[in-house]
């Protein structure tokens, strides 16, 4: 029996560490199709500019979390020697039934797919399903959370995102604050 020998090592990128679960305090929820993808700029796993289709801009939905209600990971899928495969996963909860359920259903039946943007309380903007878009499922339990309901979006079954959250540094700065980020992509709600 022979021993191998490492022949070389593995670096780690400490600046943008991946970070497979996202504690969320807030989002946005776009139709894929409202994404103007011609002129939103991706340079790696950097969104550094979000562009809406529509005048003046397009509608996003947005959701303010309590209490860790928004839940949010990405996993790599592990399919023959292509790396560059995950699924996303987006998870929030409404605490009380209401005209707001009903909207949100309506949202989703509406739409070919999402796009998340989440503030994140490291002060952090990820974007979820920006490659291909999120698919959504609405559950209902009247009987042990009077009338709560849990939203989830999830990537397609048979389609994956080439790579993991996206960070959004916004246009005008990668070196742009927190606050001015998320004033950027509330302008387009």
């Amino acid at each position: 029996m022979s021993i191998c020998k490492i022949a070389s090592g593995i670096t780690f990128d400490c600046t943008n560490s991946m970070i497979p679960g996202i504690d969320a305090t807030q989002m946005v929820v776009f139709n894929k199709s409202d994404i103007d993808y011609t002129n939103s700029v991706v340079v790696g796993t950097q969104l550094q500019s979000l562009v809406t289709l529509g005048s003046p801009a397009a509608v996003g939905y947005v959701y303010e979390g309590v209490n860790n209600s928004i839940t949010a990971d990405y996993a790599s899928v592990e399919d023959g020697f292509n790396p560059n495969k995950y699924n996303h996963n987006v998870g929030f909860r409404i605490f009380s039934d209401s005209a707001f359920i009903t909207d949100i259903e309506q949202f989703i039946v509406a739409a070919d797919g999402f796009v998340i943007v989440l503030f994140t309380k490291e002060n952090l903007v990820k974007v979820a399903g920006f490659d291909v878009g999120l698919k959504a499922n609405l559950a209902r339990n009247y009987y042990e959370e009077e009338g709560a309901a849990v939203v989830t979006y999830a990537t397609r079954e048979v389609e994956y995102e080439r790579k993991p959250f996206l960070t959004y540094v916004g246009s005008a700065s990668p070196q742009a604050g927190f606050e001015a980020l998320k004033a950027e992509i509330l302008a387009l709600t």
